[in-house]
């Protein structure tokens, strides 16, 4: 259950193995895998205004190959592994994000929407914290119908 909900608690498996989790991408699979992603998404930050949010940071390989500054994650063990990697983090849930209306350029949701709870709220999240007039959110999912 806590793999489903991604709740943050201390018995999280996000928490428990983020460096586990983190090492596979370094394994040949998983940098391919990486790599082919990172190939996909890199386009959809062309011309976004900044500062960039990731919500469900995990440990920050993302936000840092794609330059994102700032992400959100319950799980406290990945966020360590992400501020390693120059993301500055806040612990929370994409549910109820610690921001003011308006304080980001673009939020990105990538590979986190199939492990919340209740992923319409972490959409309407993104997109209160997204200044008006920018693109809301985007978002890669692996759920049907919830791309964005």
């Amino acid at each position: 259950a806590a793999l489903a909900h991604r709740d943050g608690g201390a018995g999280s498996v996000f928490d428990r193995q983020a460096a586990r989790y983190d090492a596979w991408y370094d394994t040949a699979r998983g940098a391919a895998i990486f790599a082919e992603e990172l190939r996909a998404l890199r386009p959809l930050t062309v011309g976004l205004p900044r500062s960039w949010l990731e919500i469900g940071v995990g440990t920050g390989r993302f936000a840092a190959a794609l330059s994102v500054e700032v992400g959100v994650d319950p799980a406290r063990g990945a966020l360590e592994l992400a501020r390693q990697r120059h993301v500055a983090v806040v612990a929370a849930r994409g549910e109820a994000l610690p921001f003011r209306t308006g304080s980001f350029g673009a939020a990105f949701i990538l590979l986190t929407l199939c492990f919340v709870a209740d992923p319409l709220a972490v959409l309407r999240e993104a997109a209160r914290v997204v200044r008006p007039g920018e693109p809301s959110c985007k978002s890669r999912s692996t759920m049907p119908n919830l791309d964005v």
